[in-house]
């Protein structure tokens, strides 16, 4: 009912359809009771306009601390931001450090404004991971469409895997009552570790180890009984010595236990201990000081092998050492009692030898003859001698007028003079007698020479020949 002049306002609800896409178009007509006939209408349109919105947040469980083939789990809220239903769906990427992850396949229908859950999602971790390798996965929520509407990123980092190993483990009891313990413990985990190694006896014994170089431990300590290693590579072996001293002043028999402690430095709560026990005698069983005295041969060999051991390498090398000077001294005597030349100086022929390929044989030396002193012969009968065997001698020359000898000259320099521009042209047939003459001198050594070419006395020419 409305009185004259009042108005009102009137509220009109849509629901849409099971759709995400169309228009609905809705008409309104008013009249007054009294007057059907006077209608009035308005219409309106309403269209269908979704929005299709999620948000993902995420809770990891352990995923900071995954060991070597083990799983960590992550819990996924899933909320529906949208206005309408939606089916969202996860999808994994972005994964780093060799993790694998396992997702659900069913997907998660949600209202507008409604959350869900994705519990228990398992990340594995690789078998061969380093310790404190990091990683990481991302997951998106994808809705009904295939948009992905949201994300989220779980990190991922590799815990450290402490395993220890007791391997060859030896023990042995001297004939003093002092039990070794030798054992070699291997580093199987997955970091570089270190040790806090401690021993520990059920009895109050004295006791220690023998600390290796690379330990530390507390200075001034006569028997540590505790040390530190730090920095031990993965898959290497460590060797730990220790000793202990059973009683003797014991009533009864009995057993010490001897606890060997290792503790890693990144799992200190996680102890690796091994176990070694000695039994010891009563001093009503121990034996006589005269027994003690007997020659223990099974204590010297073991000992004498572990020297053998220790010093190996020194007899070794002394052992060579004196088969080189042995035979240094063999060579050195040897070329003492040889010549005094090198083996590269040898040779099969001697200078001497290859000097006489080139030499006649010497003749015979004629016979010694008994010198006698010389007799002083007379000079006539020398002279007698010597004109017997070479002949008299010729008579002497008359000299040669000097007035002749230098009209001589002169003729001979102007002809020299006058022949020395056509001398050179001319052959050895063109050359006159005379030239002819001076070259025949010229004969090789050995051979006989013409009578010509001794000295002879030179020829006067007539005087009617001369030219003054």
């Amino acid at each position: 009912m409305l009185e004259p002049n009042e108005s009102r306002t009137i509220e009109i609800g849509f629901q849409a359809p099971n759709d995400f896409v169309g228009e609905m178009h809705v008409e309104l007509q008013v009249f007054a009771e009294g007057a059907k006939s006077l209608k009035t209408s308005a219409r309106t349109v309403a269209s269908i306009n979704r929005i299709s919105t999620g948000t993902v947040t995420h809770e990891a469980n352990g995923c900071q601390a995954v060991l070597p083939n083990q799983s960590c789990t992550v819990d996924l809220t899933v909320r529906n931001t949208g206005n309408a239903y939606n089916t969202f769906v996860l999808r994994e990427t972005n994964t780093t450090g060799g993790f694998r992850v396992a997702l659900p396949s069913a997907g998660l229908l949600l209202q507008a404004n409604d959350e869900g859950k994705y519990d228990g999602i398992v990340i594995t971790a690789p078998t061969d991971s380093l310790a404190f390798t990091l990683g990481q996965t991302t997951f998106e929520l994808i809705d009904d469409t295939g948009t992905s509407v949201a994300s989220t990123t779980v990190q991922l980092k590799i815990a450290p895997d402490i395993q220890w190993t007791f391997r060859n483990v030896e023990e042995q009891v001297n004939a003093k009552g002092r039990l070794s313990i030798a054992m070699e413990v291997r580093n199987d985990g997955n970091a570089v570790d270190g040790l806090i190694v401690q021993l520990q006896s059920s009895h109050s014994v004295d006791m220690g180890f023998i600390p290796p170089d690379i330990a530390v431990y507390e200075e001034g300590v006569e028997f540590p009984r505790s040390f530190e290693v730090n920095d031990i590579p993965l898959n290497s072996n460590f060797t730990i010595r220790a000793w202990v001293q059973l009683p003797q002043d014991q009533t009864s028999n009995g057993t010490v236990y001897i606890n060997t402690t290792i503790r890693s430095r990144f799992a200190p709560e996680l102890p690796f201990v091994h176990t070694t026990t000695g039994d010891y005698l009563g001093s009503a069983w121990q034996a006589t000081e005269a027994e003690n005295e007997g020659t223990d041969w099974g204590e010297m060999a073991s000992t004498a092998v572990l020297y053998v051991k220790a010093w190996a390498g020194v007899i070794l090398s002394v052992l060579v050492a004196s088969v080189i000077l042995y035979k240094a001294v063999i060579d050195r005597q040897r070329r003492m009692d040889e010549p005094q030349r090198l083996p590269y100086q040898e040779t099969e022929d001697k200078a001497e030898d290859w000097m006489s390929r080139y030499q006649t044989a010497p003749e015979p030396a004629p016979p010694p003859t008994l010198q006698e002193p010389l007799e002083e012969v007379p000079k006539a009968t020398y002279e007698a001698m010597f004109r017997h065997q070479h002949g008299t001698a010729e008579p002497a020359r008359p000299e040669v007028d000097p007035a002749l000898v230098s009209a001589a000259t002169v003729v001979l320099d102007r002809g020299q003079d006058g022949a020395k521009g056509n001398t050179a042209d001319r052959s050895p047939q063109d050359l006159p007698l005379e030239s002819t003459a001076q070259g025949s001198n010229n004969h090789p050594a050995g051979q006989d020479t013409p009578a010509a070419s001794q000295p002879t006395q030179p020829t006067t020419p007539p005087v009617d020949d001369l030219e003054f």
